[in-house]
C-alpha cells in the first residue's frame, strides 16, 4: 500500500485497511511514500505526503485530492510540488486558523536552513500563496541535529507550534513546543527541555498531531517505540493518544505511561 488508511466505527472497532492513494504519479518512487496528512476544504479533501523522486532520490512533497478524508486520492502531478534544489521537504502538516485561513508547515532543508517552515495556502489547499517563512531551527541540546514533524494549534494569543526533535531511532527523540505570534511566525521556543519525553512503555515520542473531538476535548496523537524495544527491526512503533489542554499559559499534556504487558 502507498498510504494505508482505516475507517473504524469506534475505539474498539478493528476496521479494515485500504489504500488511500492507490496510484502514484510517474515521478514518485514506489515504496517510498510516508508522513501523510489531510486537509478539509470546501471542494473536498487534500492529501499531503512525502515521497522520493525516482530520478534523484530526493525527499519531496506532493498532494492529491479526494472526496473523503480516507480517499481515494488522485495525484495528477508531473513533478514534485515542494522540492528545493539540493535539499528536501518532508512532514507536511496543514493547519486551518480560527479565521478560516489555511496554512502548511513542513520540515524544510535548503541551502543555509534546516528546520520548520510554513506558508499560507490557497482556499483549495493546492497552492502556496505567501513567501515561505522559516520558523524554527535546532537551538536546544536535546534536539541533536534535527527538528521535524511540525503541528500547529491555536493558543490564547497566537499559536502553539509543536515539533519533534532528536534521532527518531532512539529513546531520546521527543516533542517540543514553541509559541508563535501567528501561523507564519515569528516563533520562540518556550521550554529548554522537551514537552513530551519517553516513558517505560512509550519511548521516543514524535510525529505529533492535534485534534478536537466532537465534545470539544483536545487531544494529541503521536507515535513511540513500544515496551522499551527501541529501533528496527526488533522494535515497533505504536500509536498513542493523550489529552492536552491549550487554554493556559503553557500546553499541559495528560499523564501517559502505558505499562509493558
Amino acid at each position: 500500500m502507498n498510504v494505508p488508511a482505516m475507517r473504524v466505527a469506534g475505539l474498539f472497532d478493528s476496521g479494515r485497511r485500504h489504500d488511500a492513494l492507490p496510484h502514484l504519479p510517474s515521478w514518485s518512487r514506489p515504496g517510498a511514500v510516508w508522513a501523510p496528512s489531510v486537509l478539509a476544504t470546501g471542494q473536498g479533501y487534500v492529501l499531503y505526503y512525502t515521497t522520493a523522486v525516482s530520478a534523484t532520490g530526493a525527499q519531496c512533497l506532493s498532494h492529491a485530492i479526494g472526496p473523503t478524508p480516507d480517499g481515494p486520492f488522485v495525484d495528477m502531478s508531473t513533478a514534485p510540488w515542494i522540492c528545493p534544489n539540493g535539499g528536501g521537504a518532508i512532514d507536511a502538516s496543514p493547519y486551518t486558523a480560527p479565521d478560516g485561513r489555511k496554512f502548511l508547515l513542513w520540515k524544510y532543508d535548503t541551502h543555509g536552513f534546516s528546520g520548520i517552515a510554513a506558508a499560507q495556502l490557497s482556499a483549495d489547499g493546492l497552492q502556496l500563496t505567501s513567501p515561505i517563512a522559516r520558523l524554527l531551527t535546532v537551538t536546544r541540546p536535546w534536539e541533536g541535529n534535527t527538528i521535524e514533524g511540525p503541528a500547529l494549534a491555536p493558543a490564547s494569543t497566537g499559536d502553539w507550534l509543536f515539533y519533534s526533535g532528536g534521532d527518531w531511532r532512539t529513546a531520546g527523540y521527543a516533542i517540543g513546543v514553541a509559541h508563535c505570534t501567528g501561523p507564519l511566525g515569528p516563533c520562540d521556543k518556550t521550554l529548554p527541555a522537551p514537552l513530551v519525553t519517553s516513558t517505560l512503555g512509550a519511548a521516543g515520542p514524535g510525529g505529533e498531531q492535534l485534534f478536537t473531538d466532537g465534545n470539544g476535548h483536545e487531544w494529541m496523537v503521536f507515535h513511540a517505540w513500544v515496551n522499551a524495544r527501541v529501533g528496527y527491526p526488533a522494535g515497533a512503533r505504536g500509536l498513542f493518544v493523550v489529552p492536552i489542554s491549550l487554554a493556559g499559559p503553557m500546553p499541559v499534556v495528560g499523564v501517559f505511561d502505558p505499562s509493558p504487558s
